[in-house]
């Protein structure tokens, strides 16, 4: 789990304080409005699209005007945080704290947990994470939460952080009904129940939160806790693509590549991985490279920007791991298909290094190995990826063609046996 950010839409039913929501709105609260302040009373401004200069400017009269008023000084805060004017955030956090603005309190404490200001330090984070909670801001107990999650300051207990989303999520705070949502969808610190994920994520998805859009529509995809529907599920997804959510546009290319519920568009699908591509968002990126160069080297198009697109994923992940293993074979098979088979070959077997259970792999190591005149060894790597299970339907492996290409090398082999030399090399002919 990861900080989720808020959507830039308004979310006007969670004006729960009626004192707030009859002050009249400012340009400090148009510029600079929270989506972690339950207090805020005009649309929250998400942290990475605050006009940090004119937030700071309007904020700053605002404040001049009216300095008996917290949520000035918080909002001011914010201005300058965006500004990385961290020392001056700081100090117009703490103003608004010392007037009893709880939110001032948890955005000390995300100065603290992150790594700027004042320097990470967990246990001052949690400390004031726990003081907005004490005084009334129950979506802060949404980051301490996570801090548990994560084991920040804190041993790793994802039991520790689920009353704590569910004091969060019950407040009305999207990114903690996500946070219960996923933690009972796969049963993690509470049982595991589908129904009530899919009702944590409908309540977040109500409110036009983008992760919360995307997770119920991977529900109805599946079938989990809901019944299933597809279109249903492509109507989430866009909702939340509406709001530039990677992950949800990197699923509706796919849906457009493999006909999931739609007609089969490449067009479409290509449009889409770029939109990903180019959004630079490094949890999505390299995903999307991967399934374009595959999609490519699937149609026998755009082999060499495949094979850029394959190796900037590859790039982009650590040395290890299921997701770099997925790359590297990427990267090898589109190589392999530009005839570059001596360069494919230790991309493949780093593949395979990296994740051996994955039938695919061995299959497409066979196919580097036979190009290259290692017919045996072909043969063996063939093997191995029909005595392993077979992946995921969605992965459009042909199981049936490794068959036929171990038949036809069994039924070549007894000829090379007769006429074979005993003291030749055993490596077989080049395809």
């Amino acid at each position: 789990m990861h900080l989720v950010a808020f959507p830039v839409l308004a979310i006007l039913s969670l004006f729960s304080a009626p004192a707030a929501a009859a002050e009249a709105v400012t340009n400090c609260d148009r510029l600079a409005a929270s989506p972690d302040d339950p207090k805020r009373n005009a649309p929250a401004v998400e942290f990475n699209r605050i006009k940090g200069a004119a937030a700071e400017a309007a904020c700053r009269s605002a404040v001049k005007a009216s300095p008996d008023v917290a949520r000035f000084q918080f909002e001011l805060g914010r201005a300058l945080d965006a500004e990385e004017q961290y020392d001056q955030a700081m100090t117009a956090y703490q103003a608004a704290f010392a007037k009893g603005y709880a939110a001032a309190a948890d955005a000390i404490g995300v100065l603290y947990e992150q790594d700027s200001g004042p320097g990470v330090d967990y246990a001052k984070a949690a400390k004031f994470y726990q003081l907005a909670i004490d005084a009334g801001d129950l979506f802060a107990a949404s980051d301490l939460a996570l801090l548990h999650e994560d084991g920040k300051g804190f041993e790793k207990s994802t039991k520790a952080a689920a009353p704590l989303f569910r004091k969060a999520a019950e407040a009305g705070y999207p990114p903690a009904q996500v946070g219960l949502g996923y933690l009972y969808e796969y049963g993690d610190g509470v049982e595991k129940d589908a129904h009530q994920a899919v009702d944590w994520y409908r309540k977040a998805a109500d409110q036009g939160f983008a992760d919360g859009e995307f997770d119920l529509a991977l529900m109805y995809r599946d079938g989990s806790g809901v019944e299933k529907n597809v279109e249903e599920a492509i109507r989430l997804l866009r909702l939340s693509a509406d709001q530039d959510d990677g992950n949800a546009i990197l699923e509706l290319a796919r849906y457009a590549r493999d006909g999931t519920g739609m007609a089969i568009d490449q067009t479409q699908a290509e449009k889409l991985f770029r939109r990903v591509i180019d959004s630079g968002d490094d949890d999505t990126v390299w995903r999307a490279e991967d399934e374009l160069a595959l999609m490519f080297a699937k149609d026998g198009r755009n082999l060499d920007e495949a094979a850029k697109l394959a190796g900037k994923a590859v790039e982009a992940l650590p040395e290890e791991g299921e997701d770099r293993s997925s790359a590297l074979d990427a990267s090898a098979w589109v190589t392999h298909l530009r005839h570059e088979d001596a360069k494919a070959l230790p991309l493949a077997e780093k593949a395979i290094k990296g994740d051996n259970q994955y039938a695919p792999y061995h299959d497409h190591l066979g196919d580097i190995l036979l190009a290259l005149g290692h017919k045996d060894r072909a043969a063996t790597e063939w093997q191995k990826a029909l005595d392993l299970d077979p992946p995921d339907p969605a992965d459009d492996w042909d199981r049936e063609a490794v068959v036929k290409k171990l038949a036809a090398f069994a039924s070549e082999k007894p000829r090379e046996q007769e006429v074979a030399d005993p003291n030749a090399p055993t490596i077989g002919l080049v395809r």
